[in-house]
């Protein structure tokens, strides 16, 4: 809880590579199948790779700063301004 707590974006980030990584092999064999890939999420609850102190370990065997999540941040709403204008112009 500290660690949210101390730095909560470079936490989430953290966790969400750590849970790829850990799953990289399942989620390449779901393909491009939604559902599949849903399954490979969903049984994360029953896997013993995904151990919190498992997943806290990998999540910090990622190094970056706060300035590189901010450019994401950026460049998310980028991505998002542009597909807010196509879609007034589809409407």
């Amino acid at each position: 809880m500290d660690i949210f707590l101390n730095e909560p974006e470079k936490i989430i980030y953290r966790i969400g590579l750590a849970i790829f990584k850990i799953r990289i092999e399942r989620l390449k064999s779901a393909g491009k199948s939604l559902e599949k890939i849903m399954y490979c999420f969903k049984e994360m609850s029953y896997d013993k790779e995904m151990l919190p102190t498992t997943l806290i370990e990998e999540a910090f065997s990622f190094t970056f700063g706060r300035n590189l999540i901010k450019e994401y941040e950026i460049d998310y709403e980028k991505v998002k301004v542009i597909e807010d204008i196509k879609k007034k112009d589809l409407d």
